[in-house]
């Protein structure tokens, strides 16, 4: 079982499941400590995990100045996930465009070295710069969704 009560400081519910009357508990809305009282309420498990999900939702939303997400993750992470993708995709599709410009070029033969050679580095700069972006993006995204969790 566990008891219910309300904030002193912002008249908020707060559930607790392990404390007795007497301990104190902090306000998951407003972080003030509160004793807990001999009339608190003796409510289920459930109901105190529900009260407590809501209290810290509410907590996070008016620190954050708006609503949380609260199932999909945010969607800054989305967008990083996508732009890093498609970043990733073109850094490929750079090396590939880069490796089949070196093999189709037909030029003097004094020529043909400094060719290859720029067209190899400038194909390998974009691989490496549109990879690393990507890879940066979808390492950000995923630190996001795990600290949203």
């Amino acid at each position: 079982m566990a008891l219910k009560f309300q904030c002193k400081s912002c008249g908020k519910d707060i559930a607790v499941r392990f404390l007795e009357a007497g301990a104190t508990a902090e306000c998951k809305s407003c972080g003030a400590n509160n004793p807990v009282p001999e009339s608190a309420e003796k409510i289920s498990d459930q109901a105190a995990k529900s009260i407590s999900e809501a209290s810290v939702a509410e907590a996070a939303e008016s620190a954050n100045g708006g609503p949380t997400q609260s199932q999909g993750g945010p969607t800054i992470a989305k967008a990083l996930r996508i732009v890093g993708t498609l970043s990733i995709g073109f850094g490929v599709i750079a090396g590939i465009a880069a490796a089949v410009g070196v093999i189709n070029q037909h030029p003097t033969p004094d020529q043909t070295m400094a060719l290859a050679i720029s067209l190899g580095v400038t194909g390998f700069g974009l691989t490496f710069y549109f990879g690393t972006l990507g890879v940066l993006c979808l390492g950000i995204a995923k630190i996001i969704e795990l600290l949203s969790k």
